[in-house]
């Protein structure tokens, strides 16, 4: 378990306490995400919002209540196609 800085605690997997954890992992000077890595993302998020639609709007039907993220998703949606386009 660590405790961070603002007091919280937290646990970390045992891999990241290794010695050899951190791999060949470096900090870029000028980070870059390919116009195709940046739609891959996308697409995820995307899809991931719409299974998500989808099973909200099934169990809404059920149960006759609407939910009140709609206009939360929505939004989110309309943003993030702003921002990457």
């Amino acid at each position: 378990m660590v405790t961070l800085a603002d007091g919280t605690k937290t646990h970390l997997p045992v891999w990241m306490t290794e010695l050899d954890a951190e791999g060949d992992a470096s900090l870029a000077d000028h980070p870059f995400a390919s116009i195709a890595a940046l739609e891959a993302v996308r697409a995820l998020v995307d899809t991931r919002l719409d299974e998500t639609r989808r099973s909200r709007d099934a169990t809404s039907a059920a149960s006759g209540v609407l939910s009140p993220l709609e206009p939360l998703t929505s939004e989110v949606s309309h943003v993030a196609h702003r921002s990457i386009v």
